[in-house]
């Protein structure tokens, strides 16, 4: 399956997304750094606190994470479909699930990565599509389907595409993120303007071009299902 097309795709869907939802991405960005400002905090306070900064870091980012996943990725879903959903319907709808199966996710890839490092990073984009089922797989929803087994089953065959696209629009949201970091003096506010300009414009980027990679895989797996019970009548026929 061809997934090329998916950045010019993204591309045109961005500006009325970002129009949309450029709020709460800035909002995100503050949490972030706040986080780390927190967590240097902490760190320098004295040592034994480093694990415990360093877990609440980690849980406000899975927070924070699942929250934008669901706004982005619901306002990318109606601007493609030319629909106005609630989003804190969506929310309330998507949040604990989208949560919970993250926290299963995390279980096996931790795992791996425990056991060697090559293999954790395959299950992480294997099983990277999760949310995704979780907020929009109608089989999901009325408990047809496990989202970590649809995850694996809509990369199959797609890994090393997935895994590239993926790994590019990581660098587009940490690269900026990095510089954001690296420029906060008030001398270099303009700098510090431009990175965060440019964190805001990447990072909604990345998840329209991931949300569209997830549907481009949806539609090809059902294309393929659709195909194999078609040749299954065919042949008890």
């Amino acid at each position: 399956m061809k997934l090329s097309g998916i950045w010019n795709q993204a591309l045109l869907l961005w500006p009325l997304v970002f129009k949309r939802v450029w709020p709460w991405v800035l909002f995100t960005l503050f949490i972030d750094i706040c986080s780390n400002f927190m967590t240097n905090f902490i760190r320098q306070l004295d040592e034994r606190f480093i694990i415990s900064a360093a877990g609440l870091a980690i849980s406000i980012q899975l927070v924070v994470s699942a929250f934008s996943m669901i706004i982005i990725n619901q306002v990318t879903f109606d601007v493609k479909n030319r629909i106005d959903s609630n989003i804190f319907k969506a929310l309330s709808a998507n949040l604990k699930y989208i949560i919970i199966e993250t926290t299963r996710a995390l279980l096996p890839i931790l795992l791996k990565i425990l056991l060697f490092i090559v293999p954790g990073i395959i299950e992480a984009v294997r099983l990277y599509f999760v949310p995704f089922v979780v907020q929009f797989d109608s089989k999901y929803k009325t408990g047809q389907i496990d989202a970590l087994k649809q995850s694996r089953a809509l990369v199959q065959g797609n890994l090393m595409k997935v895994m590239g696209i993926l790994i590019l629009t990581m660098l587009l949201s940490i690269v900026p993120r990095l510089c954001l970091h690296s420029v906060t003096r008030l001398e270099t506010a303009f700098l510090f303007s431009a990175a965060l300009f440019m964190c805001l414009v990447l990072e909604t980027y990345s998840f329209i071009v991931m949300y569209c990679v997830y549907e481009k895989l949806t539609h090809a797996s059902k294309e393929t299902n659709g195909h194999s019970i078609s040749l299954s009548g065919a042949s008890q026929s």
